[in-house]
């Protein structure tokens, strides 16, 4: 990770704990880190609230704010290079009821962001929260839904599985194939 991306984190740690909201990296940022491809976002969720929190930390990092849509927030900040933290509530009424709604388990991690944090700038392990294994499942490029139910809640994510697989050469898991075919027509 380049200095001008961690030094971003930092401050965006340190302006979560300043508020003393939680703050975890979660979906794509976590899954780029464990599969060693760069990150060019940073998904956020909180359990605060995001489109507030997104607006200041934009003002603190000096970025642009933009609410997307009651999900999402996204902070730009343009520097050394573009920097994008996506910002969102957590859903579900916990971070592992938001996880489970999630579409792969290789999205479905979270790690405190101050954790991140401490992981590129010292070595140490990050605290990842992995209640559906995702975390294996990127040790062997393997690509699994998250339940039986994730292409019926947005049938979208089937197309989004075969992307998902050819960018990070993630193989299908044979359940996951089962689903593909089973809710195809959607």
């Amino acid at each position: 990770m380049d200095t001008w991306d961690l030094r971003l984190l930092r401050e965006a740690a340190t302006f979560f704990e300043e508020k003393r909201q939680r703050a975890y990296l979660v979906g794509g940022s976590l899954r780029n880190m464990l599969l060693g491809e760069p990150c060019v976002d940073w998904d956020i969720v909180t359990d605060g609230n995001a489109p507030g929190l997104a607006r200041r930390l934009a003002d603190r990092l000096g970025g642009h704010y933009a609410h997307m849509h009651e999900k999402a927030s996204r902070v730009v900040v343009k520097g050394e290079h573009e920097v994008v933290f996506d910002v969102a509530a957590q859903v579900g009424g916990s971070l592992e009821a938001d996880l489970r709604l999630r579409d792969f388990t290789v999205n479905a991690i979270a790690a405190p962001l101050a954790s991140v944090v401490g992981h590129f700038e010292t070595g140490a392990p990050a605290q990842f929260i992995d209640p559906l294994h995702g975390v294996a499942d990127a040790q062997v490029r393997r690509l699994r839904a998250v339940d039986n139910e994730a292409f019926r809640r947005d049938p979208l994510r089937m197309l989004r599985a075969f992307r998902l697989a050819q960018r990070y050469g993630l193989a299908l898991d044979a359940g996951t194939r089962g689903l593909l075919m089973r809710d195809a027509a959607l």
